[in-house]
């Protein structure tokens, strides 16, 4: 592999990585021998790689990166802040590092991951409305690896390479979706369109692709699968969200119901799990979050925010006085943990267990509206943290003013704690229509010599900022102990002040 330093655009170091791929249209050249191989870094500082701490420069000093999908006239950019915010670098299409795009479309999306297992946090940036080809919005995807002097620009990444299964298609929007853990990432593609033992396509089923990096495999990967529903429906639209391994399809049609959802988890093309919805509405999938549960294993927590949830209570007054009366509440929402099972090769997605305000410890009742799943984070720290939205709350009398749920422990027993704008302590306050928590990522702390366990980082892209209405911040709790320590909290604005309807921090990590 060579380099050459080509200088400073916008803060990034660009420099074209000639490494062993001729599948991305680069030089290719056999690898090394196995006695010549060592893991390559790009001027990275850090030792291993390190999956608890999102640190692109390898300080050792937690970094951010937030998604502007409003920016642009809704081409969307990327927001990356270094150690605390110290530092800035924005990333949008036809900067010269990210590719123009044509036609407006999907704004771009970002995963974090250690492509070449350096040390150094890598960033990866879906362009889901790039022109592959002359494919319009195919799709692709732009990696960047971190590295001590700024962000070293990797391979495109698009459906056309012939590493990749299947062809691009128009509309298929590779990148819509990303998803990052170590040196794999998982592309979500809703428009894709298959074709199923010799049918007509099946219009924007969809599909996601999963690939491990290698640099010394001479496709630049080493391992490539995808991740399809074994009877794809007209519209699910696969790969709307994604998890390392594993696709979503909200709106997709479930036992029969109608935008029930479905998830599928695939190790390999040929070997595909999948899970449904049982009611119309559920929207099983909107959110996702893979994490290891002691006693349990690898778990995955699902959001299913507009499921209708059940609640039971006791006639206190009049002649019925103790009688159960069941009512249920629309759009109230649940969280689904499933087990990761694999049995003789074949894996299985196990509902181990179910979450919504109705159960015990979570703070406050079912409400119509609420969407309480909407967002999901964990987190394995020096305690299991579980982090769950609900943007569509009402806070003291603030329609859609959001809230955010803590569990800390991964027992069904351990405390929960209710963080919104008008608890004690949290900058700022609840205002109508803020949408809260529509975003959630923790993170290890980052901060050497602190008292900080974790971060708590929460999207609120629907507020306003200096009478920019819809400009977005995001809204950092620090963790200490067993709870975040809600006096230090502060805020991100996108750099360089509030936009209107930019939308900042709809995503985060």
């Amino acid at each position: 592999m060579e380099r050459c330093r080509m200088g400073l655009v916008k803060g990034v170091v660009v420099v074209p990585v000639a490494m062993s791929m001729a599948a991305f249209g680069l030089a290719a050249a056999a690898p090394p021998a196995a006695a010549d191989v060592t893991i390559p870094t790009i001027n990275c500082p850090a030792s291993g790689s390190s999956t608890s701490l999102v640190d692109f420069d390898g300080d050792g000093v937690a970094d951010a990166v937030v998604a502007v999908p409003g920016a642009n006239g809704g081409m969307g950019a990327i927001e990356v802040r270094y150690s605390r915010g110290t530092s800035t670098t924005t990333f949008s299409p036809g900067d010269g590092v990210i590719p123009a795009v044509t036609a407006a479309g999907p704004p771009l999306t970002f995963a974090t991951l250690d492509a070449n297992y350096d040390g150094c946090t890598d960033l990866a940036i879906g362009i889901p409305s790039y022109t592959d080809g002359g494919v319009a919005a195919a799709g692709a995807v732009q990696l960047l690896y971190g590295s001590k002097d700024g962000f070293v620009t990797g391979p495109l990444i698009t459906p056309s390479n012939a590493s990749l299964p299947g062809d691009a298609q128009a509309g298929e929007h590779f990148g819509y979706a990303l998803a990052g853990l170590s040196n794999e990432l998982t592309v979500g593609a809703p428009g894709w369109s298959p074709t199923v033992s010799g049918a007509q396509p099946t219009p924007r089923a969809g599909e996601a692709i999963a690939m491990r990096f290698d640099y010394y495999q001479q496709s630049g990967f080493d391992n490539v699968w995808a991740i399809r529903k074994s009877f794809p429906h007209a519209g699910d639209r696969l790969g709307t969200v994604v998890a390392p391994s594993i696709a979503a399809a909200p709106t997709a049609t479930g036992h029969g119901k109608n935008h029930a959802g479905c998830i599928a988890w695939s190790t390999s093309t040929a070997d595909v799990g999948a899970y449904c919805g049982h009611h119309d509405n559920d929207r099983l999938g909107a959110s996702l979050s893979y994490s290891y549960v002691a006693g349990v294993g690898y778990a995955l927590f699902a959001g299913a925010p507009t499921h209708e949830v059940a609640v039971t209570s006791v006639v206190k007054h009049g002649k019925h006085k103790g009688k159960k009366v069941t009512r249920t509440v629309k759009d109230a929402g649940v969280v689904e943990q499933f087990a990761l099972i694999r049995t003789a090769g074949s894996p299985t997605l196990k509902l181990e267990a179910t979450i919504s305000q109705g159960s015990p410890r979570v703070p406050g009742d079912p409400t119509k509206g609420n969407e309480f799943g909407s967002a999901i984070t964990t987190f394995n720290g020096k305690k299991p943290l579980l982090a769950i939205s609900a943007p569509g709350a009402k806070v003291n009398g603030h329609a859609h003013a959001g809230a955010v749920f803590l569990r800390v422990g991964a027992e069904r027993s351990s405390p929960w704690q209710l963080i919104d704008r008008d608890v004690k302590g949290v900058a700022s306050a609840a205002t109508t229509g803020d949408r809260f928590g529509t975003a959630l990522s923790l993170a290890g702390r980052g901060y050497p010599g602190t008292a900080i366990d974790f971060v708590l980082y929460v999207g609120v892209p629907n507020d306003s900022v200096g009478g920019n209405a819809d400009a977005g911040r995001v809204q950092i709790f620090y963790g200490a102990g067993s709870k975040p320590r809600l006096t230090g909290s502060k805020f991100l604005t996108e750099h360089g002040g509030g936009v209107a309807h930019a939308q900042y921090g709809a995503a985060v990590d």
